[in-house]
């Protein structure tokens, strides 16, 4: 999967879309339990909501909260790329699949380039769990 779906290429067309999701999970059981309060579907969109939530405000510490360890410094070292989009919203989360320490889900996005009008792009997203569910865009 390409890593960074939303910046513009050569021809200034959308690439695919692939950068988004993770942050804080959702806060874990009362004090006398370790279970989290919800289930990996709705932990998964909480985290890709926080990712996408980083890269629209170029916020490095959503990006760190959401990124699986592999990705994290790509992550913040290109968030300021003039490729990348103005703007990020999360449209729609779908498909959610887990297995194991592993997760995907179709993710749907629109994003603002510079002068442009709106794209919107249909992708899935790959998740890993690390402390925690993470996005993992290799």
């Amino acid at each position: 999967m390409n890593r960074t779906p939303l910046r513009t290429g050569a021809a200034g067309t959308l690439g695919t879309l692939g950068a988004i999701a993770l942050i804080a999970l959702a806060a874990c059981g009362n004090a006398t339990s370790d279970a989290p309060a919800t289930g990996p579907e709705e932990q998964i969109k909480q985290v890709t909501a926080t990712y996408v939530q980083g890269q629209s405000g170029k916020d490095a510490d959503k990006l760190r909260a959401s990124s699986c360890k592999e990705m994290i410094d790509q992550e913040i070292s290109t968030m300021n790329d003039e490729g990348n989009p103005q703007s990020v919203s999360l449209d729609d989360i779908a498909e959610v699949k887990v297995d194991g320490d592993k997760a995907t889900a179709k993710v749907t996005m629109t994003a603002t380039f510079a002068g442009k009008p709106q794209q919107k792009k249909t992708g899935t997203f790959e998740y890993v769990k690390e402390d925690g569910w993470r996005v993992c865009l290799r």
